[in-house]
């Protein structure tokens, strides 16, 4: 069974991008190639801050939903969850 994960971006302007998709690094790579979100293609991404592991597109797309509808702050402090 294919995995799928959420990832947050951070992009040149300081701007923190989230989305989903099967394989994350290659989905990075299709973003720093201008072919990534309408989003990206404007904001440039510098690196990959955070992912997380979901077993269906569907879990992944609910957790997608809720981080795009935090505040900087709060997706901030999940970077920082993770890394400690």
């Amino acid at each position: 069974m294919q995995m799928w994960f959420l990832y947050l971006l951070l992009c040149k302007d300081k701007s923190i991008y989230t989305g989903i998709a099967k394989d994350v690094a290659t989905r990075f790579k299709t973003h720093k190639a201008g072919r990534g979100g309408r989003y990206t293609r404007s904001h440039k991404p510098l690196k990959i801050l955070y992912s997380e592991k979901f077993t269906t597109k569907s879990e992944a797309l609910k957790r997608e939903t809720e981080i795009k509808s935090w505040r900087r702050e709060e997706r901030l402090g999940l970077i920082k969850l993770k890394r400690a």
